[in-house]
């Protein structure tokens, strides 16, 4: 009888892992899709940065730095009512219904892309009097005509995720970096390389990959411009994202207000210096990033399954892993700085390399505190998040100022630290308050 009892207990192991091994295949190889789909265009936005830092002059690049980050604004502000929503809603549609939403945002978007284009525009006509350079005019002329395309292009990547099939995406991502990259070298090569002509370069690889992925997509954008489809549409993506704006621009603060800081206390080109030190920080920052979309599902299980106080102990190991990471990040940079630093930018921006180890305390504090911030998601506690992004949206601004002001570039790495900081401790002690309070109410 035992005999009987352990071959019946094989068969349903067998049987279990039978079933278990295709669907492992199918995440196993969609999640390694959407790792790469990411990893393509996150490492082809850095080698762009390192390209431009060797072959643009300081003025140059300091005006490609303000322009960016004005776009991050944008795409931050776009996540928020267009791409997170879609994550939401999308799945709820049927398929033969899922062209008609798709459909209904592009139509909402080729309203909401006309006003961001005059801004922007005018904004190129005041920068000359701000930054007193002619340089971040026209770069800012180049994303007035490249920013639309390269959230569409964004929105077309993000479409392909509700059907699970991120090899659309990546297809798109590929093209993209290959023709920028490419298109950088060519432009270089002859000599028309600049803010401007970079923005229209990604502009055209953007138009291209975003058209092929909307052939792909076959949206349903005929009939009545804002039907009922539409606005109910409208109506669900704002009721929702609303309340991820506020956060979205606390988030985009503190990493990029020291750029406009620099460049109206000091001159554009120490903004360009601040985007070289930044970019030590890029690489940890979407690998922790990427490991936060695994683990945060897994805390949210746990919270599920065992409330606030079952995730302390796994957010706390998390918390000590990156903590670590971070800290074998930071002496690894600081021990080979000056060979990376020349390595990247061909001797250009060495004035700054005895601030890398202070750039790199930023991405060690950054990394440190996502646990906390994964937590405070998987908890389903957005408040807590929004009050410490205030918490360092607050410093970066009230510290960040002075210190920009007198110190410069030192100032703004500086003000970068504090921030991180002041994150870093908010997060990890509003986490803990919100567990205390939890494992209080059990009891």
């Amino acid at each position: 009888m035992a005999s009987d009892t352990f071959q019946r207990t094989a068969d349903w192991l067998s049987g279990s892992f039978a079933d278990l091994r295709p669907r492992a295949r199918f995440w196993m190889t969609r999640g390694s899709l959407a790792v790469l789909d990411e990893g393509m265009i996150a490492g082809s936005n850095f080698l762009i940065g390192i390209l431009l830092a060797r072959w643009l002059v300081p003025d140059q690049y300091g005006a490609y730095a303000l322009s960016y980050s004005i776009y991050l604004a944008l795409a931050a502000f776009y996540r928020a009512l267009i791409l997170e929503p879609i994550a939401v809603f999308g799945p709820s549609f049927r398929t033969s219904e899922r062209k008609k939403y798709l459909g209904s945002l592009l139509r909402i978007q080729g309203v909401a892309v006309l006003p961001v284009m005059v801004v922007l525009g005018l904004s190129s006509y005041l920068a000359n009097d701000l930054w007193a350079a002619q340089s971040v005019a026209w770069a800012l002329k180049g994303l007035t005509i490249a920013a639309p395309f390269l959230l569409i292009f964004s929105f077309t990547r993000f479409s392909f995720y509700l059907d699970c099939k991120p090899g659309g995406a990546l297809s798109g991502a590929i093209f993209y970096c290959v023709l920028l990259t490419g298109g950088l070298a060519l432009l270089y090569r002859y000599g028309f390389l600049s803010p401007f002509t970079a923005f229209l370069l990604m502009t055209v690889g953007a138009l291209v990959s975003g058209a092929v992925q909307l052939a792909r997509l076959k949206p349903a954008v005929r009939g009545k411009f804002f039907d009922d489809t539409t606005v109910d549409v409208w109506q669900k993506h704002w009721s929702y994202g609303r309340w991820s704006l506020p956060t979205s621009l606390l988030a985009w603060l503190p990493a990029n207000i020291f750029y406009f800081l620099a460049g109206s206390f000091c001159g554009v080109a120490q903004a360009g210096g601040i985007k070289a030190l930044t970019n030590f920080i890029a690489p940890i920052g979407h690998l922790t990033a990427a490991f936060s979309l695994l683990l945060t599902p897994y805390i949210a299980k746990l919270y599920g399954e065992k409330g606030a106080l079952g995730t302390n102990l796994p957010v706390r190991k998390i918390n000590a892993l990156y903590l670590i990471a971070g800290i074998s990040y930071c002496v690894a940079i600081t021990l080979f700085s000056s060979i990376i630093f020349h390595a990247l930018y061909a001797g250009r921006y060495a004035e700054f390399i005895y601030l890398v180890p202070w750039a790199a305390v930023v991405a060690a504090l950054n990394m440190a505190g996502s646990g906390s911030r994964i937590g405070l998601r998987a908890i389903q506690c957005p408040s807590s998040l929004f009050v410490a992004y205030c918490a360092a949206g607050a410093t970066s601004v009230a510290v960040g100022i002075p210190l920009v002001w007198i110190y410069g570039v030192p100032g703004a790495i500086a003000g970068s630290v504090l921030s991180s900081l002041v994150m870093f401790l908010s997060v990890v002690w509003l986490f803990s308050k919100k567990v205390s309070v939890s494992a209080a109410a059990a009891t």
